[in-house]
This record gives C-alpha cells, sequence and structure tokens, in this order.
C-alpha cells in the first residue's frame, strides 16, 4: 500500500507534466501568431504595435510557464 506523499508526488508529476506541454504550446503559438502578423499583406513594411505587444505576449507567457515548470522540478527533486 502506498503512502499519501508518493501518491501527492504522483497527482504532482502530472500537473508538472501538464504545465510544460500548456508552456510549449502557449509558445509555439505566440511565434506562429506574430510571424502570420507579421507577415501580413498591408502594404506596411512594418507590423503595428498592437501586432507585436499580442504575439510577443503570448510568447513571453510560454516562456514564463516554462521557467516556471523548470524552477518546479528543481524544487521537488
Amino acid at each position: 500500500m502506498e503512502s499519501n506523499d508518493s501518491q501527492d508526488n504522483i497527482a504532482g508529476e502530472g500537473w508538472i507534466e501538464f504545465m510544460l506541454i500548456f508552456s510549449v504550446v502557449l509558445i509555439v503559438i505566440g511565434l506562429v501568431l506574430d510571424h502570420t502578423m507579421a507577415s501580413s499583406d498591408r502594404g506596411y513594411l512594418v507590423p503595428s504595435p498592437v501586432e507585436l505587444i499580442v504575439g510577443s505576449m503570448i510568447t513571453i507567457g510560454g516562456v514564463m510557464f516554462l521557467f516556471t515548470v523548470f524552477v518546479l522540478i528543481l524544487i521537488r527533486s
């Protein structure tokens, strides 16, 4: 029979794996949005500030989640 500590550890690992996958998905979505908005054919050479902010914020959010996952992994080990 497993103790409560090992069951909590298994549940914690599942949460960390979910956060890792979520952060990678956010980074990919942010990069795709940034590339799509930057290469839109509007006749402008430079994307608007709003387009840059949206793609950058999503990418930065993904990087922050990824950093949080790595910190949690280091703390738990």
